[in-house]
C-alpha cells in the first residue's frame, strides 16, 4: 500500500520566529520546561526591541504610514533574524528540536504502515502524498498546516499523539 511522506524539517528561521511570537503560559505545553525559550526571547529582545516587537506581534497600521516604512522593517527583520540566530540561546533551541525530531520521526515511522491502512478503511481510499513538516521547539504548542507547509512540535501527551495529529 502506497503511504504519505512526510518529509521533517529542523529550520533555525521557523524555530525563532515561532519562538519569538509565541510566549505566555497558553503558548506552552503544560508542565514543559521553557526555560530555553524564554532565554532566546530575552536575548532576541535585548537585540533590537522594535523589530522583536514586529515580529512578535506583526505589522500594525502605523507600520504603514509612511511609503516605504514597511519595506524598511522588512529589512530590518532579515537583520534582527541573521542575529537571533547566532544567539547561543537559539543553538540550545536547535539542539532542543533536534531531539525531538528524533523521537517524532520514530513514532511517525513505527506507525506508519497500521496507520495508513486505518486511514485508508476510514475514507475509502489510501491517502498519498508528500507533505513538508517544519519542527518548531517542543515546549511550545504548535500544530497547524499553513498551507505551504505544516508546524509541529513534538508532543507525547499520550501514545502515538503526533501519529494522531498528524493524519489531520
Amino acid at each position: 500500500m502506497k503511504t504519505p511522506t512526510l518529509k521533517f524539517h529542523v529550520n533555525p528561521r521557523v524555530i525563532a520566529v515561532h519562538a519569538l511570537r509565541n510566549s505566555g503560559d497558553t503558548s506552552f505545553v503544560k508542565n514543559a520546561d521553557t526555560k530555553s525559550v524564554v532565554d532566546f526571547q530575552n536575548a532576541a529582545w535585548s537585540l533590537n526591541k522594535d523589530v522583536y516587537d514586529f515580529v512578535r506581534y506583526g505589522i500594525s497600521e502605523l507600520d504603514c504610514v509612511e511609503p516605504g516604512a514597511l519595506t524598511e522593517k522588512l529589512r530590518d527583520v532579515e537583520s534582527f533574524l541573521s542575529k537571533a540566530i547566532a544567539l547561543p540561546e537559539m543553538k540550545i533551541l536547535k539542539d532542543e528540536t533536534d531531539a525531538s525530531l528524533i523521537k517524532l520521526q520514530a513514532e511517525w515511522d513505527s506507525n506508519l504502515e497500521k496507520s495508513s491502512r486505518e486511514i485508508a478503511d476510514i475514507m475509502g481510499k489510501p491517502v498519498t502524498g508528500a507533505w513538508d513538516v517544519y519542527l518548531t521547539h517542543p515546549a511550545i504548542k504548535s500544530g497547524r498546516n499553513t498551507g505551504s507547509g505544516v508546524l509541529w512540535s513534538y508532543r507525547n501527551d499520550w501514545p502515538n499523539y503526533s501519529t494522531v495529529y498528524l493524519w489531520h
